[in-house]
């Protein structure tokens, strides 16, 4: 989408870039979350190494 800077107004592109900031910062936050549950589960699974084990294996079956 291209955005013609003529037709837009001052206001409308602060807006645009408000949207535009609020959607990454939303974006980073998932990835961050995302990071963090990772490691949590992984710290688990190292911790209790034979309850992963098991939990796997039900997966399976």
């Amino acid at each position: 989408m291209l955005i013609n800077s003529t037709t837009f107004s001052l206001g409308e592109l602060q807006e645009h870039y408000a949207r535009l900031k609020s959607k990454t910062l939303r974006i980073h936050l998932r990835v961050l979350i995302a990071k963090f549950w990772t490691l949590t589960l992984f710290h688990l699974h190292q911790r209790m190494p034979h309850k992963s084990q098991e939990m796997h294996a039900k997966q399976l079956n």
